[in-house]
């Protein structure tokens, strides 16, 4: 017969659970004792740190940085949208694209051959911030074409 009562459920429930546990996981003063497995951003940061024995296997350990790339997608789609929409205030956009410019000007300066992972990681942002100008420059030009016809 199931109990009708929430707190005489919960306390069954616990009951059961502490029954199909190891006694090792019930005890909370060992689970605190016990280290935490490394998250990705641990390791990511551990490898980015540390050179590593090859360029293969560094690149192979870095993720793909799928929402680094969605956000500068989002970026360049609005260079477009912006200069479509809101034309007078495509000079922010300009803005942008000289920025990105020296932020890729001044990582590639940070590159070093001892860490193939750290340039790993320079190299993709140095990417996204030169497909952002070539981006504002396209948009641009295509503007001007258009102006002219």
């Amino acid at each position: 017969m199931k109990p009708t009562n929430p707190k005489q459920a919960l306390q069954e429930w616990k009951a059961n659970h502490k029954a199909k546990t190891k006694p090792e996981q019930a005890s909370p003063s060992k689970a605190l004792n016990q280290k935490p497995r490394p998250t990705q951003k641990k390791q990511l940061t551990a490898v980015l740190h540390k050179p590593a024995e090859s360029s293969v296997q560094a690149v192979e350990i870095l993720p793909n940085f799928p929402q680094l790339r969605r956000q500068f997608w989002l970026v360049r789609d609005s260079v477009a949208n912006c200069f479509e929409h809101n034309p007078a205030h495509f000079h922010l956009k300009k803005q942008l694209a000289a920025e990105c410019q020296a932020l890729a000007e001044a990582l590639k300066q940070g590159k070093s051959e001892q860490n193939p992972a750290l340039n790993h990681a320079i190299d993709f942002l140095i990417g996204q911030f030169k497909g952002v100008v070539r981006e504002v420059n396209a948009v641009q030009q295509e503007g001007k074409d258009d102006c002219n016809q």
